[in-house]
């Protein structure tokens, strides 16, 4: 039953503020006193690889993170709080990688660790590892610095993912600073794929290989689940550490066609359910929410925990439309982040995540409509005890706006 204190569903300390989530890094070393400070203000925070790399020399990346994590538990022991681990990508700036891809097997068809990163034809006419320079650019680094190219893991490799997980991935889930692990880039070679001639992946076409690579994403995060489940709850949050995956908006959807391995349908039966794990949206906004937007509204009916965290133009930016969207979709376990990029001075707290906009009064109802602006359109709306959250899209595209009247 529905009543003026909100749906039943939607009760407990979470819903008694916004749920504003950071992302950040510094670069050069710990944050200042007052940078803890605002820090504390957020409900979620996540810590970047990024943070200190420079004085780390892109070396054991996750001891400054762990330091800093240390660092704002004394000040914020309640505050969950999750350190960086690339998922995708095998960048050997963590130590257990390092002396994995520098093994001379890597390169020679038939070595021992050859198959546990992807090897192309197209780096050259022999077949060789597959580099990124992702994370040299990500710091402004140049891609000859030692460490920060990095080579892709094979999924589709289950020696190459029990790897991942003994050597790597364990050893930092065990540690008592954090609450939990964010695991980037889970499916984000699905799209580059065809662009590159795999000779190491199951598969005689990209249609193929694909599959074989997405059901290895699978598999692994269904072995981080289990992996983090038997871990201590965290006395100070009685939180249970969890893992926070990175996907696509396209790599793991409900409506997705097509691509039946690929839909979160799948996905979430994998993984045996909603608990035990949280989705993370990059670059969601407002204006341009589909196909998040439906996703996210079947997540929150299921009670799947999501961050979504929009990319802001600038910091002066209106952020109605991305709360807008946020709010339509909000489900409990849902937080929202707002940034223009990764480190400390992209971010701002926002006068809108002190406001009350009070509990939902039930889920959204789409209707459609004919508005003076977008002509056909389609309104999200949804009501909440202390406002009324409207998100106007013109039909079937992404061109929309969002609107918040408090009652």
């Amino acid at each position: 039953a529905v009543s003026s204190a909100g749906g039943s569903q939607y009760s407990g300390e979470y819903w008694e503020s916004f749920p504003a989530g950071w992302f950040g890094a510094n670069m050069y070393g710990v944050e200042n006193a007052s940078q803890l400070e605002a820090i504390g203000r957020y409900k979620i925070a996540v810590l970047g690889w990024q943070h200190e790399i420079w004085p780390a020399n892109f070396t054991n990346i996750s001891s400054p993170q762990l330091d800093q994590i240390g660092k704002i538990k004394d000040k914020h022991p309640t505050l969950p709080v999750f350190m960086y681990l690339a998922m995708g990508w095998a960048p050997p700036m963590w130590p257990a990688i390092d002396q994995l891809v520098h093994d001379p097997s890597v390169k020679k068809p038939g070595g021992l660790y050859y198959d546990y990163f992807l090897q192309t034809t197209d780096e050259d006419p022999t077949p060789g590892p597959l580099y990124t320079d992702i994370f040299c650019g990500g710091v402004g680094a140049n891609a000859t610095r030692k460490n920060c190219r990095s080579l892709y893991w094979n999924m589709a490799n289950e020696a190459a993912r029990d790897y991942l997980a003994e050597k790597v991935v364990m050893p930092l889930a065990k540690d008592p600073r954090h609450d939990g692990v964010f695991f980037d880039a889970c499916g984000f070679l699905l799209q580059d794929i065809p662009k590159y001639n795999m000779t190491n992946l199951p598969g005689t076409d990209p249609a193929s290989k694909m599959s074989a690579y997405w059901n290895g994403v699978m598999a692994w995060q269904k072995q981080l689940k289990d992996l983090f489940a038997p871990l201590p709850v965290n006395p100070a949050t009685s939180r249970p550490k969890v893992p926070m995956f990175s996907l696509g908006q396209n790599e793991a959807n409900f409506f997705r066609e097509g691509f039946p391995g690929r839909d979160e349908w799948a996905m979430v039966r994998t993984l045996g359910g909603k608990e035990g794990w949280i989705r993370y949206y990059e670059g969601v906004r407002g204006e341009a929410p589909y196909p998040a937007l439906e996703n996210m509204i079947v997540e929150a009916q299921l009670g799947i925990s999501v961050v979504m965290h929009v990319y802001l133009n600038s910091l002066e930016e209106d952020i109605t439309t991305h709360l807008a969207l946020f709010l339509i979709a909000r489900g409990d376990g849902f937080y929202f982040m707002a940034s223009t990029n990764w480190f400390d001075d992209d971010w701002r707290w926002y006068p809108e995540y002190d406001y009350d906009y009070g509990r939902p009064l039930g889920i959204a109802s789409k209707i459609p409509l004919t508005d003076s602006k977008f002509g056909e359109a389609v309104e999200y709306r949804r009501e909440y005890t202390k406002c009324q959250v409207s998100l106007k899209c013109k039909n079937g595209t992404n061109d929309c706006s969002g609107s918040i009247t408090f009652t």
